[in-house]
């Protein structure tokens, strides 16, 4: 496995497969400062690809600045993969190829999966050691997985602008994409409480979270103006894509991202908490 002569930069990916998915899709961009995270932006897609582009636009605008990234690592927050049974067989590799062509809509491969695990939801095993809130295509999330799958990873590949990590080989020449998951890193810190919403309780607890990320070692503290825009955004999309990148950070900084893979990740992936 190839090293990176220097340091990568980081990004959070707060994922959205929604129609407006110029403002719900949020990242963070930091650098590591003496063995914690600093954020130096966080902004919407629509940065990138408009305000009013479309979901199309806006995941390749996120393919785009991948691509034109092979310095980073990008943790985004959408399921990889599906549980072993479900891939029938298939390599990750095969299953991102085939992605687009097997399910047009993503109501094809919701339905493709209830049909073979019988109507229930089945987790991979990252799932339940991560603790994340969903199965891949639980009814709440199986468009952020379809859409990130499909127009982000799969398209990532095909133009070999990335590593998808733990299913494919690092480079130093190409940016590296992981799996991450904010609620499981905020349980995993012990603060896994209601944030989403516009009244002053939520507010308080966007707030009590980025200290949290602070205090715990995590990133530098977040102050002045984008302190108060994390704690502005009602829907939580904005600290999200702070979150995954605290996580991902924290991940690269303890080797985690390096640890060889085993059999079942490379198919099922590993989640970043």
């Amino acid at each position: 496995m190839s090293k990176p002569s220097k340091p990568r930069r980081i990004f959070g990916v707060d994922f959205s497969g929604a129609a407006d998915t110029a403002r719900r899709l949020w990242i963070a961009e930091g650098r590591m400062k003496a063995g914690r995270l600093t954020i130096a932006d966080c902004a919407p897609i629509g940065r990138w690809a408009g305000p009013r582009a479309g979901r199309a636009e806006c995941h390749n605008a996120l393919v785009e600045l991948i691509a034109t990234s092979p310095d980073a690592v990008f943790g985004c927050d959408f399921p990889f993969s599906l549980p072993d049974f479900l891939m029938q067989g298939r390599s990750w590799s095969q299953f991102a190829e085939d992605f687009g062509r097997s399910f047009p809509v993503p109501e094809d491969f919701r339905e493709h999966c209830r049909k073979l695990a019988n109507g229930t939801e089945r987790r991979r095993l990252c799932d339940r050691e991560a603790r994340v809130p969903f199965a891949a295509y639980n009814l709440r999330i199986y468009r952020q997985t379809f859409y990130g799958v499909r127009d982000v990873l799969a398209a990532a590949i095909a133009r070999q602008a990335a590593a998808v990590i733990p299913m494919q080989e690092y480079a130093v020449n190409k940016a590296w994409i992981i799996e991450a998951c904010p609620a499981s890193t905020l349980k995993s810190l012990s603060v896994y409480r209601p944030y989403k919403g516009a009244t002053k309780f939520h507010r308080v607890q966007r707030g009590r979270i980025l200290d949290c990320l602070h205090q715990q070692g995590l990133t530098t503290a977040v102050d002045g103006e984008l302190r108060a825009a994390l704690l502005a955004d009602e829907g939580g999309d904005a600290l999200d894509s702070v979150i995954a990148a605290a996580a991902t950070a924290r991940a690269y900084k303890d080797g985690r991202l390096e640890k060889p893979a085993e059999a079942l990740e490379l198919v099922e992936g590993r989640i970043i908490w």
